[in-house]
């Protein structure tokens, strides 16, 4: 269960490097929710965009193209209240012609709450 500050550990790793990807968490179809901030691991490969109304750092993407086979992200919940399941969802990119799009997380619920949030797992990796 993920409480007030807590963060979860976003994982995108493929079976062959990639080199760009574009995340967000999701509630529902459309609603773009949480917050991304970089892990320490890779904090030169990654920006982050503002895609939601109101919002700051609810996407992440690359910087470079240069080819990456691990990128590790902390999201945190930004909203409270049982908001319902949050998905992450993934474009990445091999090159110019082989690209994936809607890859998606397993849900994540979202609990009653102050931002709290429980998974099926510490760390949902996206391949």
């Amino acid at each position: 269960v993920y409480t007030d500050g807590d963060s979860l550990l976003v994982t995108i790793t493929g079976q062959e490097p990639f080199k760009g990807f574009f995340i967000q968490a999701r509630r529902g179809d459309a609603y773009v929710t949480g917050s991304f901030t970089a892990h320490e691991a890779n904090q030169r490969d990654v920006r982050f965009v503002s895609c939601g109304e109101n919002a700051r750092n609810d996407a992440a993407t690359h910087v470079t193209p240069n080819p990456k086979s691990k990128i590790i992200l902390r999201w945190t919940p930004t909203e409270s209240g049982d908001v319902g399941n949050i998905n992450f969802r993934l474009t990445a990119v091999k090159d110019y012609s082989t690209f994936w799009t809607n890859i998606e997380s397993t849900p994540i619920r979202v609990i009653s709450g102050s931002k709290s949030a429980e998974a099926t797992s510490a760390r949902e990796t996206l391949s």
